[in-house]
């Protein structure tokens, strides 16, 4: 599970920001298992997850597929000469099998400055590497393997990170971080995030998987009220069909051109390996089962296929394989705009099934940034979302992004929190620009907007007119 995230010096993030996961009030988690992220458009929501996405293709890349003399592809702050010329921070906090796994490193234009991974077993802290200018050093848990690390260190490159080559090295104190980056953590829902996002093509293969996932699927669809009643699962011979025309044209492309051409040619030898090729395919998709589309019954005989159903079914059958997976494996999973093409009830079922220990058996987490004020507050049933489960995003005027919990406020319980983040009272909302709004209200038509001076009243809570 995620603990906490800190960046500092990433996009729009100059300072440092701590995206805290930590149950503030009484839990029977080590973390809590939604967290909801709000802020004004271009505040910086999607900066923030990206920063944790940029933590994990570091990990994942940069031994292998960075290029040695092309530095660090950071992204530091640009609107100020200080975020050039100040480092990149990142860091995680997580608990694994039970043991809390901080993970951290520094970094900027040319080289990895800081690196450094500790556990706390039995809650004493055990260091596994340090690295900084020196180099990097090993905890006493290397031992058994030292001559390899060290090794290692002496291969990793300034610009790589050392849990990077470990970890494909197979080094077993080192992959439970470098696991939970690239394979726990899941990403869903927003086109900035392409890492290892399942998604409708997954869909088929969960429902043939066993029957117990095919109910599983089947509840979700039936809980969204989306009109589908059931699933139908048809041979495709279309598809393949079309696929063996295809190979059979080239095949017989192939064919004519080595009728008129010189053995000693030197295309021949590549066009007969093509052509090997070519017929080794045709015979893989002539022994492979046919391939399987779904169909979806309304409750009659009429069967939709998925091109015909709404825009709002294609995005909830899109996610349903992530959500699944994420329940049932206690994944991690990071949702940027949550609330497009989602109805608030559906989103709101969503959130029951990660907040429920009935649902949520694994410890699955559910992070998501939205706009979807009603969330905040009851009009979609009982309270979604919880006081240490609220987080806010907002640019000061050097137009750097500051993050912020709810419990800055000292929110009270069963307080609107809806209504007072819609009139201002915790920030992260628009600021509508004078002139915008002079152009789009008549004079003394438009409506009350709380300014960023006047948020709070002193005791932190925005004053009501009697």
């Amino acid at each position: 599970m995620l603990r906490s995230f800190r960046l500092q010096n990433h996009r729009s993030f100059l300072g440092e920001a701590e995206f805290s996961l930590l149950p503030a009030y009484s839990s029977s988690r080590s973390a809590v298992t939604v967290t909801a992220i709000y802020g004004a458009n271009a505040a910086g929501k999607s900066n923030l997850l990206d920063g944790l996405r940029f933590m994990t293709m570091a990990v994942r890349n940069s031994y292998r597929q960075w290029d040695p003399s092309a530095g660090v592809p950071r992204q530091p702050f640009k609107l100020s000469a200080e975020g050039q010329q100040e480092p990149s921070t990142f860091v995680v906090d997580l608990m694994l099998g039970g043991v809390q796994h901080v993970y951290g490193f520094v970094i900027n234009d040319e080289t990895v400055l800081e690196e450094w991974l500790y556990t706390y077993p039995h809650r004493r802290k055990r260091m596994l590497f340090e690295r900084d200018g020196d180099g990097i050093r090993f905890g006493s848990t290397a031992i058994d393997h030292r001559g390899k690390v060290e090794f290692l260190a002496e291969l990793t490159r300034p610009n790589a990170l050392f849990l990077s080559a470990a970890a494909q090295a197979g080094l077993r104190e080192f992959l439970p971080v470098r696991e939970w980056l690239t394979h726990d953590l899941q990403w869903g829902g927003h086109r900035s995030f392409p890492i290892r996002s399942a998604g409708i093509d997954s869909l088929p293969d969960l429902i043939a998987h066993s029957e117990e996932s095919r109910e599983s699927v089947l509840r979700l669809i039936r809980a969204a009220d989306l009109g589908i009643t059931d699933i139908v699962m048809e041979p495709d011979e279309t598809a393949r069909s079309f696929r063996k025309e295809r190979i059979e044209r080239d095949l017989t492309t192939l064919r004519l051109q080595f009728k008129h051409m010189d053995p000693d040619d030197s295309l021949f030898s590549q066009r007969e390996e093509r052509l090997a090729q070519l017929s080794l395919l045709l015979e893989q998709v002539n022994s492979q089962p046919v391939p399987q589309r779904m169909l979806f019954s309304h409750g009659n005989d009429v069967l939709f296929d998925m091109d015909e159903e709404s825009a709002g079914t294609r995005s909830w059958m899109t996610n349903l394989p992530l959500f699944l997976w994420a329940l049932k494996k206690g994944k991690t999973l990071v949702v940027d705009e949550m609330d497009t093409s989602l109805h608030p009830h559906l989103m709101a079922f969503l959130i029951g099934l990660f907040a429920s220990e009935e649902s949520n058996t694994e410890g699955a987490q559910l992070l998501f940034a939205t706009h979807n004020a009603s969330l905040l507050g009851t009009s979609l049933g009982d309270e979604l979302l919880k006081r240490d489960q609220i987080w806010f995003i907002e640019k000061d005027v050097g137009g750097n992004s500051i993050l912020y919990p709810l419990t800055d406020f000292h929110p009270r319980k069963g307080e609107n929190r809806e209504r007072r983040y819609l009139a201002g009272s915790y920030g992260a909302v628009p600021v509508i620009d004078d002139v915008l709004h002079s152009c789009c209200w008549p004079e003394n038509g438009s409506p009350a907007v709380a300014g960023p001076d006047d948020r709070l009243d002193g005791g932190g809570h925005i004053d009501d007119p009697a």
